[in-house]
């Protein structure tokens, strides 16, 4: 389905209801549709058929409606974070070979920053001053260029790591698929609103925080940008957020300033966690306040969600159980390469099929894109280089990641996670933080190191083995502990294990 239709049908029930909440005043899904049409028309007429645009803007209502806009032109768009490094952005420009950047008042002066200093030849579009006001709200493309749902729309960066990045594009069939498949486990009501601090450019906020909701007949209330916690705190009681959708960091201070100000967060029906998993003694303190927890297991490959949490059997459940997605199939392979076949349990390298799998990897290297491509993809089924364990069959699925090939160990035919290392490491009470990573010794054996961060000098490597070694036994406990400063992170603040690794691995 083409995303503009699907925004119509989603208010065809109710066109009065809010769609986006933003500074306070909600658009309704019928004024949502009349400045999609009507942007859409101005754009085609400024900016022409089949350019590629790049977002440079926070979670805004003019963001989200250019986009639907952009997509009824047949352009292709890119989000960038718009606190992502100048050199970051540039870099991704240059690869897509950006005409045009759209962008907010805010970070206008980076852009133009950007054309001055890096020489791009790049058309800015201010989205908040394009209006639109002297078109038709019922848009209807050119006949020379009719709308498909084939037609590319999207692009998501893939960042890996010490790894080049590629790029991969998405269909408007595709981002729909991905927002519909996942509707069924947020059992939506009346009046939900839906909020997510995370920016556009990452696809589990663009998917679970925008277009979701949009898709139910929910609203969005975009990151409001609160100068304090009191005001943030306010926004949602006033507001009646009902939904958030965030990253374990953003829980983390949402938990803490409500304790602060014993709010309880009424109303609240679920809190959907990406990119990272949220820790037990946050997901017990969800538990406490009876707001179900929704883990999300998910892939840029996949346009993010692989596998999630049902809302009403998360009230019960202590530990994720997460879910495959209709639609979906899953398979983990054996020491042969072959499929595990079920229902019973299963531990192996996890592949999925489904609509919302990429294509290919693209990138101006095109040897190097399909290279990648090629060790990815394998007709219809995306090989995700992380190991799983799966239960049952069909609908009845159940999904359990343990973490990427390499940064597990399989021994005996059982997979050792670096988890109960690092929860074990902090029982200590001179251990600040702690985690585990896989280390390849010059011999090419692999086996857990732990590297932890002490508080005082007296606590010592003997003594920190010996208390690991007393809870994991075999394969799972590290061979040997580094003492460091600091626990490298990505931007999300995860543990980046991949970065001890070549770090305390021999060269």
């Amino acid at each position: 389905m083409i995303l503009s239709q699907a925004l119509n049908t989603a208010g065809l029930k109710n066109p009065g209801a809010p769609a986006i909440l933003d500074l306070g005043k909600t658009l309704s899904f019928s004024e949502m549709k009349k400045k999609v049409g009507q942007l859409s028309y101005l754009h085609q007429a400024e900016i022409g058929h089949g350019k590629r645009i790049a977002f440079l803007s926070q979670n805004t209502q003019s963001a989200l409606i250019s986009f639907f806009a952009f997509a009824n032109i047949g352009s292709q768009c890119v989000f960038f974070d718009p606190n992502e490094s100048v050199d970051g952005v540039v870099e991704a420009m240059r690869d897509l070979e950006i005409t045009h950047v759209a962008v907010s008042p805010d970070r206008l002066h980076k852009v133009n920053e950007i054309v001055r200093v890096h020489g791009l030849n790049l058309s800015i579009v201010e989205i908040e001053k394009k209006k639109g006001g002297e078109y038709d709200p019922s848009y209807s493309p050119p006949p020379d260029h009719p709308l498909k749902e084939t037609d590319q729309v999207l692009i998501v960066r893939h960042q890996e790591l010490g790894s080049v990045n590629k790029y991969i594009f998405f269909t408007h069939k595709q981002i729909y698929a991905a927002a519909t498949a996942v509707r069924r486990f947020y059992h939506f009501g009346a009046n939900e609103k839906v909020l997510t601090t995370l920016s556009l450019s990452h696809p589990f906020s663009l998917i679970h925080g925008h277009l979701t909701p949009l898709f139910a007949g929910a609203c969005c209330a975009v990151n409001p940008q609160s100068s304090s916690n009191e005001e943030f705190l306010e926004y949602l009681a006033t507001n009646h957020v009902t939904r958030f959708a965030d990253v374990p960091k953003f829980y983390y201070f949402l938990l803490s300033i409500c304790m602060t100000a014993k709010y309880k967060l009424p109303g609240v029906r679920s809190v959907t966690v990406g990119a990272g998993n949220l820790p037990k003694a946050l997901r017990k303190a969800f538990t406490l306040l009876q707001i179900p927890v929704l883990q999300t297991h998910g892939r840029v490959e996949a346009l993010w969600t692989l596998a999630m949490e049902d809302a009403e059997k998360s009230k019960e459940a202590k530990t994720p159980q997460l879910e495959g997605l209709p639609g979906f199939k899953y398979k983990v392979l054996n020491d042969a390469g072959d499929e595990a076949v079920g229902p019973a349990l299963r531990d192996g390298p996890l592949a999925v099929a489904g609509e919302t799998i990429m294509g290919a990897f693209f990138h101006p290297d095109k040897g190097m894109a399909d290279k990648a491509s090629k060790t990815t993809i394998r007709g219809t089924w995306f090989y995700t280089q992380e190991a799983a364990r799966i239960e049952g069959e069909d609908a009845e699925i159940k999904v359990k990641p343990l973490g990427a090939l390499s940064e597990v160990i399989k021994a005996g035919g059982k997979y050792f996670t670096p988890e109960p290392i690092d929860e074990a490491a902090r029982e200590l009470s001179d251990v600040v933080e702690a985690a585990a990573f896989v280390r390849v010794d010059d011999k090419g054996t692999s086996a857990f190191g732990l590297a932890v961060v002490r508080q005082g000098k007296t606590l010592s490597e003997s003594a920190v083995l010996q208390h690991v070694s007393s809870k994991i036994k075999g394969a799972g406990c590290p061979r040997t502990v580094h003492f460091v400063d600091e626990i490298p992170k990505d931007r999300y603040d995860n543990v980046n294990r991949g970065a001890l690794a070549r770090q305390f691995s021999p060269r």
